[in-house]
């Protein structure tokens, strides 16, 4: 296998210091067999980088990494991959031509051979389980699961949803057609502890026996799911910081409600501080919250050493950033970075650039969310918006708040949305706005926002450093910054063509790398098939 780690004036150029950095130190870190380390690095970069040399050089490199895994699917993937971005490279063409060779001489068939025989066969089974779901749903950790489970559905695996269903907490509340099967597990109040619903999930799952299993939106309960699904290969999903924070799965402090502090610490490396915390600041959580950490046992010493066990003994740790996957690595044996993906058919290229004859109207500001939530942050895009309107009339904010109606005189709620209505919200709107002031995960708003080729803006913190390229997808602000934020919507204002040239940034950018037939195809072929096949050693 060959891979590059000579340094160029062009690449450090045109990707600046930090991005070339970070390759630099990918690739001593391969070098060094720090291999999970190195992959974690380049997957973070892919998203970042534009120029075609170094994106086709980071999927080479991955390639070789999952060679040197022992994933001869995943490396061919990769360097097919590299290979569609630049066929004149030639680094690729002789990785292709060495697997091929090394495949031929361990007597095995050439990559991805094996997976078209296995699909005459009976497809692998995927069981996604969840004790918090509902549908529709707000969240965004529960719309990825559905957008997961469709998009693993499309690409031909078989999925099952298993999911815990309680009225009386307002869980498993199912109220439109999911597209996928789906079966739920009742419990209550009678029947509402741990191992009880361990062995409920368990039965379910031993009456259809998957290939392997998901774990996804169960917030402290996680480890008790994944007890459940012991006897297969299990993924452990992390949609936001649950688990390590068991007071609201941000890792944040509420020292009023306009302050915020982002906390140190985590339950895995300090369960007694958090136990001291979730006492002291318990009640200040929504009943949900409560009534689930209970569930979980939080307070008890041993549930640490069963989260800890759990995540040593799943296949693999999935999350939704490079940051989160640093905390949790001393914790796991393996952890991938595979963020959100969005379903482009709910978001038609045609619709996105082109505007229908309208009548003269302000520019929108809009923000999507649940701006109830005071570390949603419409407490300060408000403020930004107050101070704009003291100096120009020509936009409105536009929200989505429970009670639809005119809030003040540049401020308008349009109530809550469906997922189809929200789509035309964004495709209404001219400026979207996050402002979130904790480290959210990888925020569904902007994806969608980018997907609809609108401008975006957003805190400088948390996922948005890793969906956004700063200046050119979208611009970026200091979270909590009334001054900042109203600036960078100023600007968007006053250069409409500029506005219109970020959004198709942005378009091509979820295009390229977050579509959810690129993440299945990207990250969870490779994870999910060698979980039902044996490829050969090295």
């Amino acid at each position: 296998m060959v891979t590059r780690s000579d340094d160029t004036g062009e690449n450090a150029e045109t990707h600046g210091n930090g991005l070339e950095k970070s390759y630099q130190l990918a690739c001593h870190l391969a070098v060094s067999g720090q291999l999970g380390r190195a992959k974690r690095i380049l997957q973070e970069l892919e998203s970042r980088v534009s120029e075609t040399q170094m994106r086709a050089q980071i999927q080479n490199d991955l390639g070789v990494i999952s060679h040197l895994l022992g994933d001869r699917d995943q490396a061919n993937a990769r360097f097919q991959s590299a290979f569609a971005i630049d066929a004149n490279c030639e680094l690729v063409r002789t990785n292709l031509a060495f697997l091929e060779h090394a495949c031929r001489k361990a007597g095995t068939s050439a990559p991805g051979e094996h997976r078209k025989n296995h699909s005459s066969h009976e497809r692998a089974r995927i069981a996604i389980i969840s004790l918090l779901f509902n549908w529709p749903s707000s969240g965004g950790g529960i719309a990825h699961t559905v957008g997961m489970a469709k998009a693993l559905a499309a690409s031909g695996y078989e999925v099952r949803l298993l999911y815990a269903r309680n009225p009386s907490w307002g869980v498993g509340n199912v109220e439109s057609d999911l597209a996928i099967e789906s079966i739920p597990l009742d419990f209550d109040k009678s029947t509402g502890y741990a191992d009880t619903i361990r062995s409920r999930f368990a039965q379910a799952l031993d009456e259809w026996n998957p290939s392997s299993v998901i774990v996804c939106d169960s917030w402290n309960f996680k480890p008790h799911l994944a007890k459940a699904a012991r006897k297969y290969p299990y993924f452990m999903r992390f949609n936001a910081q649950e688990c390590l924070c068991p007071l609201n799965n941000c890792r944040v402090l509420f020292e009023s409600q306009s302050e915020f502090l982002q906390c140190p610490h985590h339950q895995l490396a300090a369960p007694d501080v958090c136990r001291q915390c979730v006492e002291r600041m318990g009640n200040h959580s929504g009943v949900l919250h409560r009534l689930e950490r209970e569930l979980s046992g939080v307070n008890d010493p041993s549930y640490v050493i069963m989260l800890r066990e759990t995540l040593m003994e799943a296949k693999a740790v999935l999350v939704n950033n490079p940051t989160i996957a640093e905390t949790l690595s001393p914790y796991a044996r393996e952890i991938h970075v595979i963020p959100p993906g969005v379903d482009l058919a709910r978001f038609p290229r045609e619709a996105v650039f082109y505007r229908p004859d309208r009548p003269i109207r302000p520019a929108r500001v809009f923000m999507s969310g649940v701006i109830e939530e005071p570390f949603k942050g419409f407490a300060v895009l408000h403020e930004a918006c107050r101070v704009l309107w003291g100096k120009r009339r020509d936009f409105e904010l536009v929200i989505t708040a429970q009670q639809p109606g005119r809030i003040d005189e540049f401020t308008q709620s349009i109530g809550w949305l469906s997922q189809d209505a929200v789509v035309r919200a964004y495709f209404e709107s001219d400026i979207c706005v996050a402002p979130s002031l904790v480290q959210d995960a990888f925020p569904t708003v902007t994806l969608e926002a980018m997907a609809c080729g609108r401008s975006v803006i957003a805190s400088r913190i948390g996922g948005f450093l890793f969906q956004i390229l700063e200046g050119r997808t979208g611009l970026m602000f200091k979270p909590g910054c009334i001054s900042e934020l109203a600036e960078r919507i100023a600007y968007l204002l006053d250069h409409p063509e500029e506005r219109c040239e970020i959004g198709r940034a942005g378009r091509a950018r979820v295009e390229e790398h977050f579509s959810w037939k690129v993440i299945v195809d990207h990250h969870y072929r490779g994870l999910l098939e060698t979980t039902e096949m044996t490829g050969c050693s090295l």
